[in-house]
């Protein structure tokens, strides 16, 4: 009698598990094709000048065509400022010059000439506070200081340590070149200009600064259009490299809080986390559990035998769940489907079969599916 009830349990157990393990599997592969969650929305700004606003308005379209609603804010400020916003909150996203980043935010008088050298050091540095940097532009732009034509032939200006020979000398540039290494304070350090007089900017070009004789050297950018060849303006060498051109490329600075490290999929190629392998693994542990408890609770004392067959068939299940975690290779889709809808029919037909024999029987056979499992799966 105690037999029979057993074998009762486990078939109650089974048609149940069946027909869960059937609807887990629609849904995991309803979730390969159904559409993402609703993106956040994107607080997305940019520094106070042309390139920035260009590069904010390709952000803006690339973001919106994927799907995000973006808060755009143009000409919020230099990275003194703009930095203070990321970190408030007030901002999630805003594209900022790698050598800049390094000079300005972390204070760094040596960035890596190579630039996979300073991205990775910048890497390291924002993921302590909490921010990504996504894969960096192919071109760059930095700052250099630039005279007119005029300029450069009567002083024979070749470098950045020659304006030393220029009397009564002012440089004109944004407000934040006046301290920062990577600007006037690394003009008089490193090249020994200390007698000159610097000239804010405020709204004004520099390059009208230049024309107008209000300064007689002005910091400009090198992607400035005024500079394309033919120009009426020489741009001085910087051979010390304070500048550090070659690692000025532009990184997307990206908040990793909460729902915006969903912006990853926006900017570099990749795919969002695999909620298919989850739910499929997931369903395989709810299966088992459930069988155990079915078949424990249903069938009194004789249970407790049952209970420790099923908890050695659940072995094989429990390698194939972690597997579909660790390894995750889309070309195992379809197999992990038809682990969580069919690999649980057999493996507990094998077990409602084995109640027939004797439990040590029972238990070698499914030792013996486990193993077998475990081989495929790793």
């Amino acid at each position: 009698m105690i037999r029979k009830h057993t074998r009762r349990a486990v078939k109650a157990a089974f048609c149940i598990s069946f027909g869960i393990a059937i609807l887990l599997g629609g849904l995991a592969a309803g979730a390969m094709s159904a559409p993402s969650a609703a993106k956040p929305t994107v607080k997305l700004g940019t520094k106070n000048f042309t390139e920035e606003y260009l590069l904010g308005q390709l952000y803006k379209q690339a973001l919106e065509a994927k799907g995000y609603k973006v808060e755009y804010h143009e000409n919020i400020g230099s990275t003194e400022v703009i930095d203070k916003a990321m970190t408030s909150g007030q901002l999630n996203v805003y594209p900022e010059y790698l050598g800049t980043l390094l000079s300005v935010v972390f204070n760094k008088k040596s960035v890596p000439k190579n630039p996979v050298a300073a991205l990775a050091q910048a890497k390291a540095l924002d993921a302590k506070r909490g921010f990504t940097l996504f894969t960096p532009t192919p071109f760059f732009d930095t700052d250099q200081l630039a005279v007119l034509n005029a300029t450069a032939k009567k002083y024979s200006l070749k470098s950045i340590g020659d304006i030393k020979k220029i009397p009564n000398l002012s440089l004109c540039g944004f407000p934040e070149f006046q301290t920062r290494y990577a600007g006037l304070v690394g003009v008089k350090q490193v090249y020994g200009v200390t007698k000159v007089k610097f000239v804010p900017l405020a709204g004004i070009s520099v390059y009208q600064e230049l024309d107008t004789k209000k300064c007689i050297v002005g910091d400009v950018f090198s992607t400035d259009p005024q500079l394309a060849t033919p120009s009426k303006y020489t741009v001085l060498a910087d051979p010390k490299e304070i500048f550090s051109e070659r690692s000025q490329t532009v990184v997307p600075v990206v908040s990793t809080g909460g729902a915006v490290a969903l912006l990853t999929g926006a900017f570099k190629r990749g795919r969002q986390p695999d909620r298919f392998r989850v739910l499929s693994a997931v369903g395989l542990l709810l299966v088992m559990g459930l069988l155990i408890f079915a078949t424990a609770t249903g069938s009194g004392y004789s249970g407790v035998v049952a209970f420790e067959e099923l908890l050695v068939s659940s072995a094989a299940a429990l390698v194939g769940s972690v597997v579909l975690v660790l390894k995750p290779p889309a070309a195992r889709r379809v197999a992990a489907v038809l682990l969580v809808t069919v690999y649980p029919v057999v493996l507990f037909g094998l077990g409602w079969a084995g109640s027939l024999l004797s439990s040590g029987a029972t238990r070698w056979v499914l030792v013996k599916a486990a193993r077998a499992a475990a081989s495929f799966f790793a």
